[in-house]
């Protein structure tokens, strides 16, 4: 069964004070992905292996560091049983039968929406299996009416296996889609693959894209964990 998760949950109440509200929207990616160490610690994934957890518009990247660092805390505390930090997780962790970042690879999914371009690099790491596109339609920092552009910026130099995975297999899967019967609907609407290949020389200039992407040509090979809020421009 999928279950989802959308960016603002597990947000605290902070009041009405004005730098209240800036420490809370600073923070609310934090508090909506600390949901994937609760549930990987308290044991649901363990009980529940066919659980389907999706984390959508939390940003990507941001998943490879946390999980490394979930399996070096899970694997002290495995290993040393007698360190201080043991102490507080030990009998939990004693129940898992996998390292974090298993758990993360066969039950959890990234609603990357909208992907940046300076992110598409973390699915190498994190699998291309585990991501699936949005557009956030009908929000601001959605890529409407500017889609097809958002996908040039970021799909461009994916190969088309993984951009058919990203764009509408992965979900399928997920949710059950019959993708026979959407099919007429995606060779009517697009775009086709020849319109993703065509590398996008600059976002549109009435647009918000370079505020809620980010930027257009991030350095080669790499991914920055930008979230789609903050751009200096």
């Amino acid at each position: 069964m999928p279950v989802n998760q959308h960016v603002g949950a597990g947000t605290p109440d902070v009041g009405t004070d004005s730098a209240e509200g800036a420490v809370l929207f600073y923070e609310v990616h934090f508090f909506a992905r600390r949901s994937l160490w609760h549930m990987i610690f308290g044991g649901v994934f363990e009980r529940f292996p066919d659980l389907k957890f999706v984390m959508t518009e939390e940003g990507l990247s941001w998943t490879s560091a946390e999980l490394g660092r979930l399996d070096h805390y899970y694997a002290n505390v495995i290993r040393y049983p007698t360190l201080d930090q043991s102490r507080f997780g030990l009998d939990a962790m004693r129940k898992l039968s996998m390292r974090p970042s298993d758990y993360f690879r066969r039950n959890c999914y990234i609603g990357a929406s909208s992907l940046a371009p300076s992110e598409v690099g973390a699915r190498d790491v994190l699998g291309v299996d585990r991501i699936m596109w949005g557009a956030d339609y009908p929000h601001p920092e959605g890529t409407y009416p500017y889609t097809r552009e958002a996908l040039r910026a970021t799909f461009a130099t994916v190969p088309q296996a993984e951009c058919c995975a990203l764009l509408g297999e992965n979900a399928a899967k997920v949710y059950g889609f019959d993708l026979d019967l959407l099919q007429p609907i995606a060779n009517r609407i697009g775009p086709s693959r020849a319109e993703l290949c065509v590398p996008l020389a600059r976002y549109p200039d009435e647009s918000l894209l370079p505020i809620y992407m980010g930027p257009l040509h991030p350095d080669p090979g790499s991914f920055t964990g930008f979230t789609g809020h903050v751009q200096v421009l």
